[in-house]
């Protein structure tokens, strides 16, 4: 008779399968990644969408300064424009997932030389709680 001994101490028959405690742990390790990946993603999202508010609202003050700069130089002065509230931002596209509403300011400043007169555009509003601003400053020459 053949005598057929077993080792009973924790070695795998085989060598196939996995314990229960390494599935356990290799999937903990799993979550830990992808939680990780997740709050990346997550950040750079937000920040992405706060670019993009801030590209479009350079554009709003751009534009503003532009039609300021297309005007006759007597017809510019420091009450032509006042406070425009609720400027819409809007993602770039037009798709806009959040809206967000802004408040735009001109200012007209005369300088000592009459020859030129400072405009400064800037554009006010909140994302996720935080005050965020842009802001362009150029000066205006009699044509």
């Amino acid at each position: 008779m053949k005598s057929t001994e077993r080792k009973v101490s924790g070695a795998r028959r085989g060598g196939a399968g996995f314990t229960l405690v390494e599935v356990v742990v290799a999937m903990g390790v799993a979550a830990m990644v992808t939680g990780g990946i997740y709050q990346g993603l997550s950040i750079s999202n937000g920040l992405n969408h706060a670019n993009e508010q801030r590209v479009v609202a350079f554009g709003l003050c751009m534009s503003r300064l532009e039609m300021v700069k297309g005007m006759e130089y007597e017809e510019i002065g420091p009450t032509v424009f006042g406070a425009e509230p609720s400027v819409a931002l809007t993602h770039l596209g037009g798709i806009a997932q959040v809206p967000i509403s802004g408040t735009r300011t001109t200012v007209v400043r005369e300088l000592a030389n009459p020859e030129r007169k400072e405009v400064v555009v800037a554009l006010n509003w909140t994302y996720r709680g935080t005050q965020l601003n842009e802001q362009l400053t150029g000066l205006v020459y009699p044509k």
